[in-house]
């Protein structure tokens, strides 16, 4: 089903591909929530990647790079939709997305990297360089919205430009903790 691995944490699934990515999604829930991890660069090639509505699982992109990314559909409009925390652990981290353009302006909780992040749920050496976002409530360049204090997101960074009827340049709403991170959004709202 993907390039190799179990999904434990010990053994993660191996992503290498967006056919991989794309079933990551389509596998995804909190039955099988697992964990994964990046073995090579992908480029999209500004193909459409369905924003999943929901991610329960952890990934390492291990500072490969995923290029080339157009967002369409689903709610919580960004690369891993709304994360929510359940496993033991939860993490998401050493993620290099380049050039990803999110162009929804009437969708609320939406973002780069996450429309919505809930649980205890970490985020970590995660880096967005060149986002194109347009959003309308509660909309980051970074993150839509954390919507939990025991979310830790530390290490991270954002470029580009976004245009938001209420969001800023990294998150647009935070009850978490954001640390050691960075912005570089030209932003309008």
């Amino acid at each position: 089903m993907f390039s190799g691995g179990s999904g434990t944490k010990e053994d993660p699934y191996l992503i290498g591909s967006v056919a991989d990515l794309e079933a990551m999604v389509a596998y995804d829930s909190t039955e099988t929530a697992s964990f994964y991890k990046q073995i090579a660069d992908i480029d999209f090639e500004w193909a459409d990647w369905v924003s999943p509505g929901y991610f329960f699982s952890a990934y390492d992109g291990s500072n490969y790079k995923i290029m080339n990314v157009n967002v369409v559909g689903s709610a919580y409009h960004s690369f891993f939709g709304a994360v929510y925390e359940t496993l033991e652990d939860h993490t998401l981290k050493n993620i290099r997305i380049i050039n990803i353009k999110n162009l929804h302006p009437e969708e609320n909780y939406s973002g780069g990297f996450s429309g919505m992040v809930q649980g205890k749920v970490k985020i970590k050496n995660c880096h967005l360089e060149n986002v194109e976002i347009e959003g309308g409530y509660l909309a980051g360049g970074f993150v839509g919205v954390v919507n939990d204090d025991d979310v830790i997101i530390e290490h991270c960074s954002v470029s580009g430009k976004g245009t938001f009827r209420d969001g800023a340049g990294f998150v647009g709403a935070n009850d978490g903790i954001i640390r050691h991170c960075r912005t570089n959004m030209e932003c309008i709202g």
